[in-house]
């Protein structure tokens, strides 16, 4: 419900909606704080290797999906321009032509967010921001696993050192083998391009 209709079925002034609005995510905080379910957290080996039988339980004969126990994908929001030019130069992105908070938001396949790294300005590109995640991928992370992405982000490595896997770039020349390749990680990330549209549509 929009702040606008709470003023109205609750006959409230605006200032009042907004501050019963963050006495409540106070208290939200708290609650989930106690909430075991609610912590974003970094799966084990086992939590991966189970993830994994998920993801190429759905896409049956995707053998470069064997090992991939989640999906990584970058999140624009929009902002309200600053007042302050250096604020609003900071999250002006260029590519949107629009002023944008930057998020990278770490997926397993059942839609539950394992790790996200939040609130950057928004002329950060997806790239540059994940580095917290590269580590976790890097010494938290078994060789033979990795994360489903797209052509934003860096592999990581290569073989079945490769902690990250994107689609193919289309100008790039390759083999039938890679462009089986790419299409299987272009048909498995999908639902993750679905649920950041869902969390959008939330800030629209």
């Amino acid at each position: 419900m929009s702040k606008v209709a709470l003023q109205v079925v609750f006959a409230l002034v605006p200032s009042t909606v907004l501050r019963y609005i963050n006495f409540a995510l106070d208290i939200l905080l708290e609650i989930l704080k106690e909430i075991p379910e609610a912590h974003l957290a970094w799966p084990t080996e086992a939590k991966m290797q189970e993830n994994s039988h998920l993801i190429t339980r759905k896409h049956c004969g995707a053998k470069y999906l064997d090992g991939a126990f989640g999906f990584m994908d970058g999140l624009n929001l929009p902002l309200q321009a600053s007042g302050d030019h250096n604020k609003q130069n900071a999250n002006y992105n260029g590519w949107l032509h629009k002023h944008v908070i930057s998020n990278i938001i770490v997926f397993l396949p059942e839609g539950t967010i394992m790790v996200a790294v939040m609130n950057a300005p928004g002329s950060w590109h997806d790239s540059n921001m994940a580095w917290p995640i590269y580590d976790l991928l890097r010494h938290k992370t078994p060789n033979s696993c990795f994360l489903i992405a797209n052509s934003a982000f860096p592999c990581l490595g290569v073989g079945e050192a490769q902690k990250i896997k994107v689609p193919l770039k289309i100008n790039v020349c390759r083999t039938r083998e890679q462009d089986q390749e790419s299409q299987e990680v272009t048909t498995a990330r999908q639902a993750v391009e679905w649920g950041m549209q869902a969390i959008q549509g939330c800030f629209s």
